[in-house]
């Protein structure tokens, strides 16, 4: 789904929408084991950001377990295109020119690099996150615009959306937020949280540098399914841990 993550069990049929932001949360925190219950087809929107998600977790804590964590190192250039993208409302075409990559880095982490336009609506932008700087672009929120919000409801997503929980531009690229934004690059570091939250489908900590040149959904997805197609991509170490 274009607008935002669903994940689907095939034996049960059940599927839940908008992970996205919580995961992006999660995986900032470094969190590897986690319960979580939802009631619903969706994750909680909250203000449209990853920030409640962060603060929750932070009066939580975090506690180390004596168990082994996996990790892993990109160790070749995966990349995937998108030249005719549809788009999940009108299926129209989108701009083509769409790329996503993962390459190898030589420290020990993630981080991500995006650049955003939409062409007669918002101007281009970019954004560079290192996950341990998650906290950049934590509140930074989903966003959208007037006209696709009506198509929205209609595939039963977005419905306790409002001015509240998301940024709405009119056709100018204006937002209709009374407050406007909250950073000048809101929409590229909302993003760079997507990103985060989509990669850590992984199921387990990534070291290396993600480059999104208009990423969405559907390409992060299909950038992970090519990083595992080939083993010799990656490599998969569970690293011995001192526990205080």
């Amino acid at each position: 789904m274009g607008f935002c993550t669903r994940l689907h069990d095939r034996a049960s049929g059940y599927s839940i929408a908008t992970v996205e932001h919580v995961l992006a949360a999660i995986s900032a925190a470094g969190v590897t084991n986690v319960h979580v219950d939802v009631t619903g087809p969706e994750v909680p929107i909250l203000d449209g950001s990853s920030a409640g998600f962060v603060d929750a977790l932070v009066r939580a804590g975090v506690h180390d377990q004596d168990a082994p964590q996996s990790i892993l190192t990109v160790l070749r250039p995966v990349q995937v295109e998108s030249t005719h993208e549809l788009h999940p409302l009108t299926n129209s075409v989108l701009k083509a020119d769409k790329a996503a990559s993962l390459l190898p880095r030589p420290s020990q982490e993630l981080t991500v690099s995006v650049e955003v336009d939409f062409p007669g609506k918002l101007p281009r932008q970019w954004t560079h996150l290192s996950l341990a700087d998650f906290a950049t672009v934590a509140s930074a929120r989903t966003f959208t615009f007037h006209q696709d919000i009506d198509r929205l409801h209609a595939m039963g997503l977005a419905k306790g959306g409002s001015l509240d929980n998301a940024i709405v531009f009119n056709d100018h690229g204006t937002p209709l937020n009374p407050d406007g934004l909250r950073f000048p690059d809101e929409w590229s570091r909302h993003k760079a949280l997507d990103v985060v939250g989509d990669l850590a489908l992984a199921g387990m900590p990534i070291n290396g540098h993600y480059v999104g040149i208009r990423p969405g959904h559907a390409l992060t997805h299909e950038l992970l399914h090519a990083l595992f197609q080939d083993p010799r991509n990656y490599n998969i170490s569970t690293p011995k841990r001192d526990l205080p």
